[in-house]
């Protein structure tokens, strides 16, 4: 992001530092950012079997049309 000029600050409230790896969930307007931001192909050699196995299931998920 600071190549765009953003100095991004993540907060994280928990009781406690966490141990060990967490998820990221990354979904189409993430996916976007990520590819607009040229940084898609690195999180895709990162991404684990669960989160391709989510994404093929997240397609397969009927959706309701906005116009109906």
């Amino acid at each position: 992001m600071e190549r765009y000029g953003f100095r991004p600050t993540v907060i994280e409230r928990a009781p406690k530092l966490r141990e060990g790896d967490n998820g990221v969930d990354i979904r189409e307007q993430e996916i976007e950012v990520a590819k607009r931001m040229g940084i898609m192909s690195r999180i895709q050699k990162k991404a684990s079997d669960t989160i391709r196995l989510m994404s093929r299931l997240m397609q397969n998920i009927p959706r309701l049309s906005s116009s109906n």
